[in-house]
């Protein structure tokens, strides 16, 4: 399981930000759009905004990150996150910092032994 694809739309003002899950189904080490897509995964994103343009590396103690981005993918392995309100211009980085799928073991309670009812 990993991160397929990131892709960016904005309208208006408004910055959003696609995450693809896929699963490698055929086990070649590569996730491709044959994949399986991942419900039900947890993902936590970071986006950091770069304003000036000149940072090849994004660094939050430098540029500005909203790490406040987390949910779980639908049936077909995307989530889709925004940034609300007025997105500053410059360049943005999107990255998965987080990505869990839950896995649920079931095991059958065994019988406790009755208690010991002999009088005594």
């Amino acid at each position: 399981m990993g991160v397929y694809d990131i892709s960016w739309s904005s309208k208006k003002k408004n910055l959003q930000f696609i995450i693809k899950i896929r699963q490698d189904s055929d086990g070649d080490g590569a996730l491709t759009g044959a994949d399986s897509p991942v419900a039900a995964a947890h993902v936590n994103a970071t986006l950091t905004h770069d304003s000036s343009g000149n940072n090849q590396i994004y660094d939050c103690s430098i540029d500005t990150c909203y790490s406040n981005f987390g949910g779980v993918t639908g049936s077909n392995g995307s989530i889709k996150f925004s940034l609300v309100g007025g997105a500053p211009m410059g360049l943005y980085e999107a990255q998965v910092t987080g990505l869990t799928h839950a896995t649920l073991v079931w095991m059958r309670t065994i019988p406790a032994p009755l208690p010991d009812r002999r009088l005594i």
